[in-house]
């Protein structure tokens, strides 16, 4: 009989432990100057300081805090949010952070910073999706990569395993004033590599009469710091306002040197 009992209450102690392992682990802790635990226990209502959520390793600074128990939601104002294993940090207005699903809603003013690449995206409304590792948002943004090229993207989808940004109908200014359109594309933090399709190309008047406006337009675009390679592509230096019908020619392939400052075409045959 001592045994039997014995052994309930070792059951009944293991159980205790993972359950209680399993509140440490999803917990959140408060680090704030106020704190008050209204609604029987249900909401947290915090000042100024930070919250730490061991559960998804994020840090996240703000003026205020509202903590709903019932939906799991923390609503910060005035917030900033340290991704740790991410190496991003997020600034916002505010944030909508998820403890049960582990999805942040950061809303107005928003500016991402990736710490490794030093890239920085701006926009009034992201979502970021820790189980799926993706930033995502559905509103126009702004990308500028750590060489100083200005990405304006209608939306985008940020994948955090590869690095890389889907962008929807985006304008793109390089540092050297050429303006690229794309309806889709995708640009890799890593390997500063820009690839897309159905693009357009306004190049800097540099080496052309001022009366002239260089252009092209072409299937599919590969573009890195050295070089860009345009396919099927069509390119006229005449004015988009011009009277009569402007010159252009037809190429396979066109690369635009940057190094050398040359356009080097392979024509169709």
């Amino acid at each position: 009989m001592k045994n039997k009992l014995k052994i309930k209450i070792f059951i009944v102690l293991f159980f205790f432990n993972i359950i209680q392992n399993k509140a440490n682990t999803d917990e959140i802790i408060f680090n704030t100057k106020n704190l008050d635990i209204v609604n029987n226990g249900n909401t947290i209502k915090a000042g100024l300081g930070h919250i730490l959520s061991n559960k998804d390793n994020i840090k996240i600074k703000a003026e205020s805090f509202n903590y709903d128990k019932i939906s799991s939601l923390i609503k910060a104002d005035k917030a900033f949010v340290e991704l740790k294993d991410k190496k991003i940090n997020i600034k916002a207005d505010k944030i909508i952070y998820n403890s049960k699903l582990s999805t942040i809603n950061a809303i107005g003013n928003v500016q991402i910073t990736k710490l490794e690449n030093k890239a920085i995206i701006k926009s009034d409304n992201i979502f970021y999706q820790k189980e799926k590792e993706i930033i995502s948002s559905i509103v126009k943004s702004v990308l500028i990569d750590r060489h100083g090229n200005n990405i304006t993207s209608d939306s985008f989808i940020f994948t955090l395993i590869n690095n890389e940004i889907k962008i929807t109908n985006a304008q793109i200014k390089d540092i050297n004033n050429n303006v690229y359109y794309l309806e889709k594309g995708f640009v890799n933090l890593t390997t500063d590599q820009l690839t897309g399709k159905d693009v357009s190309i306004d190049f800097a008047n540099d080496y052309f009469n001022a009366n002239n406006q260089p252009r092209l337009k072409g299937r599919a675009l590969s573009h890195n710091n050295n070089e860009t390679i345009i396919e099927k592509g069509i390119f006229t230096t005449c004015k988009k306002n011009d009277d009569c019908p402007p010159w252009q020619f037809l190429a396979k392939e066109i690369v635009h040197d940057k190094k050398k400052k040359l356009l080097i075409i392979k024509m169709l045959c």
